[in-house]
């Protein structure tokens, strides 16, 4: 039999970063300077489209948002010269496939298309006055992934193992140099062409799946991002219209890597139509307090959050909050050091829908023989 499933949803996301700046006074013991906010506002849309060929195969396409980052401070803080405003945005258009190899084995993989931009400002020393760089790029990046989904126990314990690659976005495009008149001249005094390359890095995922019955699950997942590879993020600006050599400046980030574990538990009732949800997790960060900054205050964070859904035989609507904690964190940064303390809100809502395949339920304990993706993370 053959049908399509169709899952269309969102996110909305709501962050305030704090950040206290310390000098060598304040670290001391003394009263901390003005604590400055930066507060955010995001919408993140969700699709998925899921094709059976049969009982064994299924094609699927997706997008959604994995990665991204975004900070606004005011434009007189003190660390403006680190750091004013930073937005990264990515895109992951998925394309896969998945076959049912055995009874108690599935297997899939597929090919993933990342477009992504950098928008970047932060604030010139002159001496007596201060100037401004703008820089703006994006470009696209290509990776894949592969998955397994293993019944240990069928209908008991379920087993998934997701391997997403490593993906470089080598994006290209302008910067302008802000200055006062007597050194315009010497800044270039128009845009110039600017270009970084941005790791992705590899991740892996570990989930478990334990089904006592048809009305309870719990589950819980590992997932292990190798950040390793981004120790440092090169910016390069050149000028078209001089033969003066391209200039670069590195961000040094000496990210590690990092891990995530997520545990969750869903009750059936009603026959199945209603669904409840309750789920905490935990991150580590990759950062390290000296690279802690106004364009990168990650810091360890805990989530707590809860669902509901309702399953039709067709349809089915999906609700859930999370709640997001961010532990605070002081910079070592010798520039610019900082305390830094943020909590994030993310509320989500999605559609499935269900083409063909008339009187079968949607439901958590009728799995569908492809693999499905983790849900998208953004990083704050």
């Amino acid at each position: 039999m053959c049908s399509s499933d169709l899952l269309v949803g969102g996110s909305l996301i709501y962050t305030v970063t704090r950040a206290t700046p310390l000098d060598p006074v304040t670290a001391a013991g003394a009263s901390p300077a003005a604590t400055v906010e930066a507060t955010h506002t995001a919408l993140l849309p969700t699709l998925f489209l899921s094709q059976r060929l049969g009982r064994h195969v299924a094609l699927g396409a997706g997008l959604f948002t994995e990665w991204g980052e975004h900070f606004g401070w005011p434009t007189n803080w003190p660390g403006r010269f680190i750091g004013q405003f930073v937005d990264i945005t990515t895109a992951t258009f998925d394309f896969s496939v998945a076959v049912r190899l055995l009874p108690f084995l599935s297997v899939g993989g597929g090919l993933d298309v990342i477009p992504g931009a950098v928008d970047l400002y932060r604030a010139a020393n002159f001496g007596a006055a201060e100037g401004s760089l703008h820089v703006g790029m994006d470009g696209v990046g290509v990776g894949g992934n592969v998955a397994f989904l293993v019944d240990l126990v069928p209908r008991w314990l379920r087993l998934g193992v997701m391997y997403r690659s490593r993906v470089d976005l080598d994006l290209s495009g302008h910067a302008a140099i802000s200055a006062p008149a007597e050194l315009a001249v010497e800044t270039g005094g128009h845009r110039q062409l600017a270009s970084t390359t941005l790791v992705l890095p590899h991740t892996l995922a570990f989930g478990l799946a334990f089904t006592p019955g048809k009305s309870f699950t719990l589950s819980g997942d590992l997932r292990v991002t190798l950040w390793r590879d981004l120790q440092a993020l090169t910016l390069t600006i050149s000028d078209p219209t001089s033969a003066t050599p391209p200039q670069s400046q590195s961000l040094a980030l000496m990210l590690h890597n990092s891990w995530a574990l997520r545990f969750g538990a869903e009750l059936r009732l009603l026959g199945g139509h209603l669904h409840l949800r309750l789920g905490a997790g935990y991150d580590a960060t990759p950062l390290p307090t000296v690279a802690l900054g106004p364009l990168l205050p990650d810091e360890q964070r805990l989530e707590i959050a809860a669902g509901l859904g309702w399953h039709e035989h067709s349809f089915a609507l999906d609700v859930g909050y999370m709640a997001v904690v961010l532990f605070g964190k002081t910079s070592t940064d010798p520039d610019f050091r900082a305390r830094y303390d943020t909590n994030g809100h993310v509320l989500s809502v999605s559609l499935t829908v269900r083409f063909g395949g008339v009187g079968r339920h949607i439901r958590h304990e009728e799995p569908r023989p492809e693999v499905e993706e983790p849900p998208p993370r953004r990083s704050w």
